[in-house]
């Protein structure tokens, strides 16, 4: 039997000397990259922020979510 995850090492030894150059390609790309990302960063974040505000309103911020002031608690680790 294989070494467990000998697949996934043979491909990033692969892949390694590329890495570079996809790195510098991606940040030579600037302008056209952010579009594309500011995009999908809204598209997936504004479902979320109307979801949590219909939630809020249909079970009268009694959600589960800890809150102080009207705004999240932060965590009780930081």
């Amino acid at each position: 039997m294989d070494a467990p995850f000998k697949g996934m090492v043979n491909d990033v030894k692969g892949r390694l000397k590329c890495y570079k150059t996809d790195w510098l390609d991606t940040c030579a790309t600037g302008a056209r990259i952010l579009a594309p990302t500011a995009y999908i960063f809204f598209a997936s974040t504004l479902p979320v922020i109307a979801f949590g505000e219909q939630l809020s309103r249909e079970t009268g911020d009694v959600d589960g979510t800890p809150r102080r002031n009207g705004r999240l608690d932060p965590p009780h680790f930081l």
